[in-house]
């Protein structure tokens, strides 16, 4: 990150003291993934694995199941974006990317919406 602001080592559920990094956050997401819902409504706090960073947070959006033909879709294809050629904009952010596992759960979910029924 480029402020240079110093910060410590937080010891996460494995015993292990971690860096907060990009790399870190998407770690806890990764070790995530197995306790994450099918409604995909999840935290990445405290997750498991040696290389997770304990104080990771995630965005996430609440969508209706059918939205109205106006905008439904821009709301649809908005959200594929993120997930999708919108990761190439996260480090220069400074967010951490999705995995991919959480990537084609996100998809299944977005192609259960219905637009304009």
């Amino acid at each position: 990150m480029g402020n240079d602001i110093k910060f410590g080592l937080v010891k996460n559920k494995a015993g292990e003291f971690i860096k907060a990094s990009l790399e870190s956050v998407t770690a806890a997401a990764n070790a995530s993934l197995k306790d994450i819902p099918d409604d995909l409504r999840y935290s990445i706090t405290d997750a498991p694995g040696k290389d997770s960073y304990p104080v990771s947070g995630t965005s996430w959006a609440v969508v209706y199941e059918k939205l109205p033909a106006d905008k439904g879709q821009m709301v649809v294809d908005f959200l594929r974006w993120v997930i999708h050629d919108g990761q190439q904009y996260t480090e220069a952010l400074h967010y951490a990317k999705l995995p991919e596992a959480l990537v084609q759960r996100a998809d299944k979910k977005l192609d259960q919406i219905k637009v304009g029924q």
